[in-house]
């Protein structure tokens, strides 16, 4: 769906709408509480998936925009997300603590939605047109190809494994308990912020080549995340939260840096 979301603001220039439309979907979260059956709550999370799908390119596009001031690495890398990454699990850990399930947990996370549409409000009144932060350069007749960047997530993404399928193996092996399962996450988390920070800014001074580290990451994370030791998988759920740390903000910003005003939105539906 990122191929279509990405090039529709890019010609249309209808950013806001489209990321609100998308942040729209988030309410799958809180819905999920009432998820009676594994069909329900299935659906609820492909609503999930599709909202990323359509907000991602006009966020980043926007993102773009506005990091062009501070340095791309430094924007991209902006903490705020890996923070309410961190807060979001003891929120679920809380509920399933005192209630025994995850019902109240999903409905208090309600709450930081109604945070997201207030701060996408005051954004949108703020820089209704945020194209127009980044001034067009000249860059002549030659504009970067994107498709090896393009190649670099498809293998990249290939071998990098997502948390749900930890926290399936923490699961199904019963290696840890439930409640023990979102603070594994929330430390990944953790070690994010600080890496994102810190690779953001060291992209602002050396360029995309600190990328390469991201098929090491894959590799040691898949090595010691799916261990039966907790110990190990302690390690590897870090060691993951490092890999999403380098290649969130740092992809994002190379993509921004070497594709035109034009191409933009497009570029960023990768």
């Amino acid at each position: 769906m990122r191929a279509a979301t990405g090039a529709y603001p890019g010609r249309n220039h209808r950013y806001w709408k489209v990321a609100i439309a998308g942040y729209c979907m988030l309410a799958a979260i809180p819905i999920l509480a009432f998820a009676g059956n594994r069909e329900m709550a299935a659906a609820l999370i492909i609503v999930k998936r599709i909202g990323k799908a359509i907000r991602t390119p006009a966020r980043d596009t926007i993102l773009s925009y506005a990091t062009m001031a501070v340095g791309r690495g430094w924007g991209f890398g902006d903490a705020l997300d890996q923070v309410g990454a961190v807060a979001g699990p003891p929120v679920i850990l809380a509920a399933l603590v005192v209630t025994g399930g995850y019902m109240d947990g999903f409905l208090v996370l309600a709450i930081p939605l109604i945070g997201v549409a207030v701060a996408l409000f005051l954004a949108w009144s703020a820089v209704p047109s945020p194209r127009f932060l980044e001034v067009a350069e000249k860059r002549g007749d030659y504009t970067p190809s994107i498709l090896p960047y393009a190649t670099f997530i498809f293998l990249g993404m290939a071998g990098f494994a997502t948390f749900p399928l930890v926290s399936f193996h923490l699961k199904a092996q019963a290696i840890v308990s439930d409640a023990a399962i979102p603070l594994f996450y929330a430390g990944a988390m953790v070690v994010s912020v600080f890496v994102a920070l810190l690779f953001g800014r060291v992209f602002d001074r050396l360029g995309s080549h600190i990328l390469l580290a991201i098929p090491i990451i894959s590799l040691a994370t898949d090595l010691l995340a799916f261990s039966a030791d907790p110990r190990i998988v302690v390690a590897g759920s870090f060691v993951w939260g490092a890999g999403i740390g380098i290649f969130e903000p740092v992809l994002r910003a190379s993509i921004a840096e070497s594709t035109s005003l034009e191409r933009r939105g497009r570029s960023t539906a990768l």
